[in-house]
This record gives structure tokens, C-alpha cells and sequence, in this order.
């Protein structure tokens, strides 16, 4: 499959990517409680959440979900 979105958008998304990794590696607490109990999300640009939650027993953060904003909520798994 083709990569249908140009090489500066997939650089800044992944540079954002990085970004958002690294805060919630410093302070797992720093992105707000999504809609879900203990479940955290993190809006990396406008286009796309990351949802994720930690696990205080083993001190790590689980990423669960990356998600597009634009399409319908109800179809996102976490």
C-alpha cells in the first residue's frame, strides 16, 4: 500500500509523536483522563489522540490506542 500522506506530514506527526512519548515519560499524569476510568488522552496535533494508562504496579505507561480524530468515536477501541 501506498503511503498516501506526503513525507513533511508523516516527519511532523512523527516528530510529535516523539514529543508526546517523551512527556508521559517524564510525567505520566501530564495529559488529562479520557472518557473511560484510568484511561489517559494525549491530542498529538489536531488529527490524531494517543490513549494510554499506567500501570502503578509495575510503574510503566501501556499505550493502548492511536487514534484519528475525525472519524467516528464509537468505533474506537481501547
Amino acid at each position: 500500500m501506498k503511503n498516501k500522506w506526503p513525507k513533511k506530514v508523516t516527519a511532523n506527526l512523527k516528530e510529535a509523536i516523539n514529543l508526546t512519548i517523551n512527556l508521559i515519560e517524564e510525567n505520566p499524569r501530564i495529559y488529562p483522563k479520557s472518557e473511560k476510568e484510568n484511561i489517559h488522552r494525549a491530542v498529538i496535533l489536531k488529527n490524531n489522540s494517543l490513549y494510554y494508562e499506567i500501570n502503578e504496579e509495575q510503574n510503566v505507561v501501556v499505550i493502548l490506542s492511536f487514534f484519528n480524530n475525525y472519524k467516528n468515536p464509537n468505533k474506537r477501541k481501547l
